[in-house]
């Protein structure tokens, strides 16, 4: 019995240490990747499909991205670039002055697709249902295949001077036009819908918000319309033109007008709540996030004003006019100034946390998707700034995942046929500084995973002989000595 009881010690003494190295493994690995820490969850990014990313106009995207920002890359068209930038599928569509529309490959700037019209693009594109709909100063509304540019209708709307960037909410595409019409058009093929008459050029671009359209007039009135029909719900009448394009947060439509206010008003009725005046016209159109509006100034002010009541809450004076539209990303506000600069601003200070200096002024408004901000300037170039943690990202699995990998092997050894997959986890990108303590741990996880799948020692096989010093009883089958004649347990009479 010796040898066995050395056998059974031999496995358990191996059970023990293999829980004991499994838990040192799974515990270093953990601890690694805790110590290293995340830098960037992997995700999609958020579309910026039109201009100030969504039809209220808000200019705030769910992106959180965090200065120090780093050039990524720049592309240069063959003039000034107003136009703001859409991002929607990996692509940056963007507007020049050089005639054209833009498709730049978000990581790389890569030129995807550029389509020539017939007038200068300061119109910001929007993307929807795979189509691109931008305006140009040749008088037409364009519908493009967003993948390669192919033209799929156009319409002319006014003449020489459309400024207004569309918005497409379900299958209408609403815009403003030079001829002082508020359009909105079938997005599959280009036929009108309906037409709203203003007393002057449409610069503004609408936001659309319930079952109302919002549009500034340079007849010296903010209108609300019927999105389905085109009728008149209310009009607003400001003391100057209006140029700027409505945001509308919380039931208030914020709209900045060339006698230097801002005004805010009721969106169901057109009802004033009030109005904060400026040293500048305001051509910027105001960005709302949590409470505050910010917006720009032809002072050169950036200003942060309370939606409630307007107070201000804080202002930054840039060297040059701002008519850029300000996005607002997390905390941080970002904005052009004809100063050349592109501005990170601390949303609850103003303070600059970040700027970086183009050649010439940025009209353009920021677009941010992802870890990125783009941007248009007047030098000709587009710009995208990443930032600086992500701008060269190694992806590794994610620690949970690995955890799911360690309890699946120690639950089964194979996948049976039949089972459902498991869809793969997000991954978390880690800069390189990182790299190589999350690589340890990816081997460590490995090592653990291993072990646990080596078969355990058998026991050893035992071959003795018989032993030929004991008989057994017939009666009961007990084993007792040769020498006995007689069973010890039942007393039988045994037979040698």
């Amino acid at each position: 019995m010796k040898h066995r009881s050395v056998d059974l010690e031999k496995g358990g003494n191996y059970a023990t240490k293999s829980k004991m190295w499994v838990l040192i493994l799974l515990s270093t690995s953990i601890i690694i990747f805790n110590d290293v820490g995340v830098v960037h969850v992997a995700a999609s990014p958020t579309d910026w499909p039109m201009f100030h990313q969504n039809l209220n106009h808000t200019g705030l995207t769910p992106d959180i991205v965090t200065p120090p920002l780093n050039l990524a890359w720049t592309y240069k068209t063959g003039a000034g670039v107003s136009s703001s930038p859409a991002v929607s599928g990996g692509i940056v569509y963007v507007g020049s002055m050089d005639d054209k529309v833009y498709a730049l490959n978000d990581s790389t700037g890569g030129v995807v697709w550029n389509y020539t019209t017939g007038g200068a693009v300061v119109s910001s594109p929007a993307v929807s249902g795979g189509t691109v709909y931008v305006n140009s100063e040749d008088g037409n509304l364009y519908a493009l295949n967003a993948a390669t540019g192919a033209v799929i209708w156009t319409h002319q709307i006014g003449s020489t001077d459309l400024g207004s960037s569309p918005a497409v909410s379900g299958s209408v595409v609403y815009t403003g036009s030079d001829d002082g019409n508020l359009y909105a058009l079938d997005a599959g093929s280009g036929a009108v819908i309906w037409t709203y008459k203003t007393g002057d050029d449409v610069y503004s671009s609408p936001a659309v918000s319930g079952s109302a359209v919002y549009v500034g007039s340079k007849d010296h009135t903010v209108y609300a319309v019927n999105a389905e029909t085109g009728t008149r719900v209310w009009k607003y009448t400001t003391r100057s033109p209006v140029e700027s394009s409505p945001a509308v947060s919380d039931g208030i439509v914020y709209i900045g007008i060339e006698d230097n206010y801002l005004d805010a008003f009721y969106a169901a009725t057109g009802a004033k709540i009030w109005n904060r005046k400026s040293h500048g016209i305001i051509f910027s159109s105001p960005a709302v996030s949590g409470g505050i509006v910010y917006v720009g100034s032809d002072d050169g002010n950036v200003a942060a004003l309370n939606a409630t009541s307007g107070a201000v809450i804080w202002k930054y004076t840039t060297g040059g006019k701002v008519e850029s539209s300000p996005a607002v990303s997390g905390g941080i506000v970002y904005v052009g100034s004809d100063d050349n600069n592109v501005y990170a601003l601390d949303a609850s200070t103003g303070t600059v946390i970040w700027n970086y200096t183009t050649g010439d002024p940025v009209s353009s408004s920021p677009a941010v998707s992802g870890d990125s901000v783009y941007v248009g300037s007047m030098d000709g170039n587009v710009y995208a700034f990443a930032t600086a943690a992500t701008s060269a990202p190694t992806t590794v699995p994610s620690a949970s995942a690995m955890i799911q990998a360690f309890n699946s092997s120690m639950s089964s050894s194979s996948t049976e046929s039949g089972q459902q997959a498991v869809s793969g986890p997000s991954a978390i990108t880690f800069s390189p500084t990182t790299l190589l303590l999350s690589g340890v741990a990816v081997a460590l996880v490995v090592i653990l995973v291993v072990m646990l799948r080596r078969p355990k020692p058998t026991r050893a096989a035992t071959s003795q002989p018989p032993r030929t010093d004991l008989v057994y009883c017939e009666q009961c089958g007990a084993q007792s000595p040769s020498t006995e004649q007689f069973c010890e347990k039942c007393g039988a009479k045994l037979k040698p």
